[in-house]
């Protein structure tokens, strides 16, 4: 399993990196200059200490000086161009892999977002995919590089001294070995650090998305201490795993230590007692066996630096492995709806195998308002979701004027909803961008239509900017009746078949739902209108009025006919009628107080 993993990471990232090839065996070449360059040290470094200061020999002294110069100078520009080649490869498998991503992420159902945090996708999607740039501007090239590296460098070593290249290998083995007792250690802690990353980007984008209720609550000490203690224990995580790795690159460090006094002590020997080595060759073959030695340290750097790597990229790509739950036909039907919806022994179950609906089947004609009521948990807003296929049913059938619904694209299918929801999001820019979300190529005159429709126009045209004022996050500076007033347009000016009100006007005072509730009549002309309703005052007017209860229905009718019925129905009017009643009188008795 774990061959197969690595065999199937190690071919997405050779996917990633093919179409920019050339420019990594441009880095290759140039590296592979640059370690040829490198060899030319130990030869005229040599020469300075074993020939020219003992023999005084001066020019070939300025002559070691100046090759060394143009040495430098060749391999700092080298340096420089590989780096600007290997950044802008890096760079830019980065941007394509979070392009894919992103555009992953949106063909995902609604069902992986309820079940995970905006935080950790963020994290998945900017942290774990830059650990890329780790393997392609160095790792992967550099790994190369100190492979050729090595085998050349032990090459000239058998050249120069066969015995010496058999002592420089011996300690060799003694890296693998380290490797083998840390890699899973390293790995479990990569892991739960970005787990814990993961986190603190949850909490911190959870906070600062409430952060009005934050401060009503004064919350923020309290808020600020949860936080310090996930980041806390993500210090501790990450200095465990520094830990482990300074204590593996200590080990390569003391490893390399002992064969190079292994290399001095034999090679001293042949120099001071049997006279076999002279001292620019005993200097030649040290410093030969010390750039041997590096590209070994260089590996155990780099397997450092892919572990981490590593961990990210799985997370990366379990998510890029998941389909979405809802899938949409490569060539699913388009056409424009008339509006009938009809349910036909439709159940669901989420797959943890909850069942939410069971035999649930009525019919929407086109431009009736159904009303969906019952206790919560009731199956209200499944039904809901089942209509603009957020969920697949698991049994039964969904037709849209005579169609199977999955036979539609979805495209086809919700760009002729609009959904108008309890709690309203506006996104961060202008009243104007918020309302050709629901479509982008509106002219002014339809943007204003669909504002007046809303009567959100006279409060957008009082503002400083009018339909060019920057509202915040979220609407924050504005009420929340002007909110969902500018909901309702943004649903209005996409000019949808199919309608799904969702407790739109519970959260609003007695003004504002008054007003509100004007520009969703002037919404529902004419359009099938799902009503999931818990004020069931707002729903006196509907066509069909559907009772829910445990995910089954109990009853179907109008207003008039429901509330001459012993059922479920009139259990749920009657508190609320007397509630209304009873505010109403007291009111009323305000008011008369006031005038006495």
């Amino acid at each position: 399993m774990a061959a197969n993993v690595r065999t199937s990471l190690l071919s997405r990232i050779w996917d990633m990196v093919l179409p920019h090839r050339y420019r990594l065996l441009l880095s290759l070449v140039l590296l592979l200059s640059i370690t040829g360059l490198g060899l030319i040290g130990p030869i005229y470094a040599a020469k300075i200490i074993g020939s020219a200061l003992p023999n005084q020999d001066l020019n070939l002294f300025f002559i070691c000086i100046a090759v060394g110069l143009a040495v430098h100078l060749a391999t700092t520009g080298l340096n420089l161009w590989n780096t600007w080649v290997t950044q802008s490869v890096g760079g830019r498998v980065v941007f394509d892999l979070r392009r894919r991503m992103y555009r992953h992420l949106q063909s995902l159902s609604l069902s992986f977002y309820e079940s995970r945090g905006s935080g950790e996708i963020m994290s998945r999607m900017m942290n774990d995919v830059a650990s890329i740039t780790t393997l392609v501007t160095g790792t992967a090239v550099m790994t190369l590089v100190a492979v050729f590296q090595g085998i050349g460098l032990l090459a000239l070593l058998f050249y120069l001294n066969w015995r010496v290249a058999l002592l420089a290998l011996v300690v060799v083995p003694m890296h693998y070995t380290i490797y083998t007792l840390l890699r899973k250690r390293i790995s479990h802690q990569s892991w739960k650090a970005s787990e814990k990353t993961s986190q603190i980007y949850g909490k911190a984008s959870e906070v600062f998305g409430a952060a009005k209720m934050v401060k009503a609550y004064a919350s923020e000490q309290r808020e600020v201490r949860t936080l310090i203690g996930q980041m806390r224990e993500a210090y501790e995580i990450g200095m465990r795993s520094t830990l482990l790795s300074n204590v593996w690159s200590s080990a390569t460090g003391v490893i390399t230590h002992w064969g190079t006094v292994l290399i001095m002590i034999v090679c001293g020997y042949s120099v001071i007692v049997r006279q076999t080595l002279t001292i620019e060759q005993y200097l030649l073959l040290l410093m030969y066996v010390n750039l041997f030695y590096a590209p070994v340290s260089q590996l155990v750097t780099v397997v450092n630096q892919v572990i981490p790597a590593k961990v990210g990229l799985l997370r990366v790509f379990e998510i890029m492995d998941m389909a979405p739950e809802v899938e949409d036909k490569p060539v699913g039907l388009r056409k424009t709806l008339r509006g009938r919806v009809s349910f036909e022994d439709v159940g669901f179950a989420y797959p943890n195998g909850k069942q939410v609906l069971a035999d649930i089947t009525f019919d929407a004609e086109p431009g009736q308002k159904i009303a969906l009521v019952g206790p919560s948990g009731s199956g209200k807003t499944t039904i809901a979701n089942l209509s603009s296929r957020f969920y697949d049913r698991t049994e039964g059938r969904i037709l849209v004027d005579g169609v199977d619904i999955q036979d539609y694209s979805l495209g086809a299918i919700r760009s002729q909803m609009s959904i108008v929801l309890q709690d309203t999001f506006l996104f961060r820019g202008t009243i104007r961008e918020n309302l050709l979300y629901g479509k982008p190529d509106a002219t002014q005159a339809e943007i204003e239509h669909a504002a007046r429709q809303a009567n959100a126009h006279d409060f957008i045209a009082a503002l400083p900017n009018g339909y060019d004022t920057i509202i915040g996050s979220n609407g924050a500076r504005l009420s929340g009746g002007q909110k969902q007033r500018l909901a309702i347009a943004r649903a209005l000016i996409r000019e949808p078949r199919v309608l799904i009100l969702d407790e739109a006007t519970s959260a609003l005072d007695t003004a504002s739902e008054a007003m509100v509730q004007e520009a969703l009549d002037k919404l529902m002309a004419n359009r099938t209108t799902f009503i999931i309703a818990h004020r069931l005052s707002t729903i006196k007017n509907a066509d069909k009025i559907i009772v829910l209860d445990n995910g089954r229905i109990q009853q179907v009718g109008t207003h008039a006919e429901l509330i001459d019925q012993d059922g479920l129905y009139r259990k749920l009017y009657d508190p609320q009628w007397a509630k209304q009643r009873a505010e109403r009188e007291e009111q009323e008795l305000l008011e008369l107080a006031a005038v006495a």
